[in-house]
């Protein structure tokens, strides 16, 4: 404090990786710090590609878990056989959304990465969809040609519309016009391409995976007996339909409480900023000498330097010298 500085800000391109440029500028000054005259120290202020990369390393783990829970849930609950074809489609929707980023362009933020945590419940649908039509039929004795073909030419067009009104959801958000449409539209972008090609590998791969492990079922006849689960299922379902007018009144009820309740839940549409820097401009009246504004910055410094989570203050006082 009270030392005669210069700063330097380097700033990297729209379009490139901040992480990569300010790892290159840490080791370009590494290079360089011989050549600095005796006494002056390099004293970084922000350095922001440790924060993104923390930040990203932390998405990206989020983004394994997601997966891994996934996989485990549905080898739990369909079966290991299935559980493998569902969970493989899933990984390969998920590193084939990851390059068709990289060749459209999309930037690995917390945005791009958050929307494909987004939509991870989503894309396993048509797989879940196709692996289990597939697996029904062959139990019944069907080959595996046919089951194939009889589940993907009965879903694959209902499931295709489901998919595209997945994506609409998200269109309002990342089609706005506003800064929310700016901030976001990588979201809808990437949702958009990681469900149709949920869809896509849902009609092709999903059933020669399923092909492959399903061969070794055991047989079921038409008149075995159903899960208790299923048949729980299904008796639900036939009162739903068969009293369908309290259904539809029930369903307006419950909607309108989710309306009211929704308002008190507090409303924010960005979260609170996380970034471990933030700037305070301070200005003195025209005329005022430089050095009683470096002299209330030193105060400044001190006071906020004293306050709870502070970790460093850095303080410039400077002026524009005109030639």
């Amino acid at each position: 404090m009270g030392d005669d500085a210069v700063t330097l800000g380097i700033a990297a391109t729209a379009d490139s990786n901040i992480v990569e440029v300010g790892h290159a500028v840490e080791v370009a000054l590494m290079q360089h710090m011989a050549e600095f005259p005796l006494g002056v120290k390099l004293q970084p202020i922000y350095q922001q590609h440790h924060i993104v990369e923390r930040a990203l390393n932390a998405f990206l783990i989020n983004l394994l878990v997601s997966v891994s829970i996934v996989i485990l849930v549905l080898c739990l609950f369909m079966g290991w056989r299935a559980g493998v074809v569902v969970g493989a489609a899933l990984l390969l929707t998920v590193t084939g959304s990851l390059f068709l980023m990289k060749i459209t362009g999309l930037q690995m933020q917390r945005v791009s990465l958050g929307a494909l945590i987004i939509a991870m419940g989503m894309l396993v649908d048509n797989a879940i969809v196709i692996a289990e039509g597939m697996m029904v039929r062959m139990q019944k004795g069907k080959n595996a040609r046919e089951a194939a073909t009889g589940i993907a030419s009965q879903t694959q067009v209902p499931l295709l519309g489901a998919t595209v009104i997945g994506i609409l959801a998200f269109s309002g958000i990342g089609l706005s016009q506003d800064v929310t449409g700016e901030y976001t539209f990588s979201l809808f972008v990437v949702i958009g391409l990681s469900l149709l090609l949920s869809w896509i590998l849902a009609i092709t791969l999903v059933p020669l995976l399923a092909s492959l492990l399903f061969k070794s079922l055991p047989q079921t006849s038409e008149t075995a007996p159903e899960p208790w689960l299923y048949r729980g299922y299904r008796s639900g379902l036939q009162q739903v339909l068969k009293h369908r007018h309290i259904t539809l009144v029930g369903l307006i009820v419950f909607t309108g409480v989710s309306l009211v309740a929704f308002k008190q839940v507090p409303q924010m549409f960005f979260p609170n900023a996380q970034t471990e820097v933030f700037y305070v401009n301070y200005w003195r009246e025209q005329g005022t000498d430089i050095r009683a504004t470096d002299r209330d910055l030193e105060k400044l410094s001190r006071f906020i330097g004293q306050l709870e989570g502070v970790e460093q203050v850095t303080s410039v006082a400077g002026m524009a010298r005109l030639e």
